[in-house]
């Protein structure tokens, strides 16, 4: 079974980014930080966020 079927209330370790999001949103959704992203996607400083792209994310997402 996948990690979902196991456990309903977790969440999924790729997040798609929607317009208007920004990485300091995404991050306090997850309970990470900005620099956390960064560095799990290899993205700079001043990377822009382009709907649909695919991020690495961990924890859980906020309810």
């Amino acid at each position: 079974l996948c990690d979902e079927a196991r456990d309903p209330a977790r969440k999924p370790d790729v997040h798609v980014v929607s317009a208007g999001e920004s990485l300091a949103s995404i991050a306090r959704a997850y309970k990470v930080t900005a620099s956390d992203l960064r560095d799990w996607n290899g993205l700079p400083e001043s990377a822009p966020l382009e709907p649909g792209l695919h991020l690495r994310v961990a924890g859980k997402a906020a309810p």
